[in-house]
């Protein structure tokens, strides 16, 4: 974030949450309490109207008749666009806290004091349970890199952690897509060292650099055996009631009913192989697995394991 932008980000913040200490301007802008203190005498050499604290329960506010012009925005409007900032930050877009906690301020500043505190207390209530994976941090210029590189058509290099061994590898890649899966962040393209496919979860990328070589790669389908969000078929018996109750869940999406009864037939195209098997191992009085072969052997061969396992 540019100095002018985290300065009328500082501004905003006041104008919300009214007084602030260094600590916390510093947390919220992701800078050190230093830097707060050089934005504090630059905005005061600005002439915005602010008072410093001292002493423990010190901080600094800003004149409560301070106008800054805002956007036209409705109430409807305003929580609408406050609710999809807080699913940015549920989802934990990386390298952006900073411009997430300035577009909020910007945003709320457009409401009365009143209406403010009717649009909090509502916000208070509304949550998004999307974590699956619970990553710890992110490498500090990760998504702006990946993004730049969509953005000029060029190839990236990464330092990746590779849990099964404990290692670091080098890859070279051209990335085809940047997506969020199961409370983590993605990027898939072709790696130069497999030569196929691959995908590699973001907080596993310990450094990153744009590349001077052009990304051949973006708007082709590229394929790999190993990737996990391939789209494969499945082919089942499922009972009617078994279909009524999962026909709208995101891992259904692809599906097409091939015989309609009590017992219906259908066909799916879905990426989400884990939840193909809790399905089929979670019901099975309420659905058979038909097809294809490789995977009915891999459901087996889950069965036997479990079967062994507790007898």
């Amino acid at each position: 974030m540019k100095k002018a932008e985290r300065l009328n980000g500082i501004i905003y913040a006041l104008k919300e949450k009214g007084k602030l200490n260094c600590k916390e301007l510093s947390e919220l802008f992701e800078v050190s309490e230093r830097t707060i203190y050089r934005d504090m005498d630059a905005l005061s050499q600005l002439k915005v109207p602010l008072f410093s604290y001292e002493g423990k329960k010190g901080g600094y506010e800003i004149d409560e008749s301070y106008f800054i012009p805002s956007i036209q925005l409705t109430e409807q409007e305003v929580i609408m666009l406050l609710m999809v900032l807080n699913m940015g930050q549920a989802i934990k877009i990386p390298n952006l806290g900073s411009e997430y906690q300035l577009l909020r301020a910007k945003i709320i500043n457009v409401l009365t004091e009143r209406d403010r505190k009717k649009v909090n207390q509502l916000l208070k209530h509304v949550s998004f349970y999307v974590d699956r994976l619970l990553p710890k941090d992110y490498s500090e210029k990760v998504l702006p890199t990946i993004l730049e590189s969509f953005m000029e058509g060029r190839n990236i290099s990464i330092t990746y952690y590779v849990p099964a061994n404990g290692r670091m590898t080098e890859r070279k890649v051209s990335p085809t897509e940047l997506f969020y899966s199961d409370g983590g962040w993605y990027v898939s393209g072709f790696c130069h060292k497999r030569l196929e496919k691959r995908t590699f979860r973001l907080d596993r990328i310990d450094k990153i650099e744009l590349m001077d070589e052009i990304n051949a790669y973006l708007g082709k389908s590229i394929h790999s055996t190993y990737d996990k969000f391939v789209l494969k078929e499945y082919h089942f018996e499922i009972s009617k009631p078994l279909y009524r109750l999962i026909r709208e869940n995101f891992y259904m999406e692809n599906c097409t009913v091939l015989a309609d009864g009590e017992r219906m037939e259908i066909y799916v195209l879905s990426k989400y192989e884990e939840e193909m098997t809790n399905l089929v191992l979670s019901n099975p009085h309420d659905i058979k697995l038909l097809g294809p072969a490789s995977y009915i052997e891999y459901i087996r061969t889950l069965i036997h394991e479990l079967y062994n396992k507790y007898i």
